[in-house]
């Protein structure tokens, strides 16, 4: 199951949006993307208070939805999750290392 929060979706719409990505799809591509991953998605609500945890505060949200979710991995490219390796339970991957594992 994915999970996710609307501040996530918000974030994902953002970088969807820079000039060297919109490229590739139109903006109503990108909002059937947003809105198709929301709809496949358990999405979460985070608290107001965002525990730090991780070097940069997107990250600290990425964690959050991923503890409030009961998550059991955290797919991402970005290195500050990366390097954590785990957090708990729950273990951080890249999207090759989840893939070659053949998921949670």
């Amino acid at each position: 199951m994915l999970v996710t929060a609307p501040e996530l979706l918000a974030e994902l719409d953002r970088v969807l949006a820079y000039p060297k990505l919109r490229q590739y799809y139109t903006k109503e591509e990108q909002k059937q993307f947003v809105a198709l991953l929301m709809a496949l998605s358990e999405v979460v609500e985070l608290p107001e208070t965002v525990p730090r945890v991780c070097r940069h505060p997107d990250g600290n949200q990425v964690i959050t939805c991923a503890v409030v979710g009961k998550a059991d991995v955290i797919v991402s490219g970005d290195r500050d999750l990366l390097d954590l390796e785990q957090v708990g339970r729950i273990t951080t991957q890249s999207a090759t290392q989840f893939l070659e594992k053949g998921g949670p």
